[in-house]
């Protein structure tokens, strides 16, 4: 059995933090820190410097596949495809 403490799990989540920031456009400073959370450890600060680069690039590129939501006062990134990406697309919780 899976624990949610895993170390994949907690890199899935931090990468989920580093795409709400950027869909909701936190500033630059938040951004370069939640990439680095998101990063793994390699043994020179070359590879890291290199990876929190790459890293930035494809998470900021991945965005555009989801919506931002708000689920009991915390940011959520939602994926455009998932069911409720859709109903997301057609405005299903926009007030009025």
């Amino acid at each position: 059995m899976s624990s949610d403490n895993t170390t994949a799990m907690k890199m899935e989540r931090s990468y989920n933090r580093l795409l709400c920031a950027i869909l909701q456009g936190k500033p630059k400073r938040i951004i370069a820190r939640l990439t680095f959370e998101a990063a793994d450890c390699p043994e020179t600060f070359k590879e890291f410097d290199e990876q929190t680069k790459q890293l930035l690039q494809e998470a900021t590129k991945d965005s555009i596949n989801y919506f931002i939501h708000y689920q009991s006062g915390r940011t959520v990134a939602i994926l455009r495809t998932s069911p409720l990406g859709r109903k997301l697309a057609k405005g299903a919780f926009k007030d009025e």
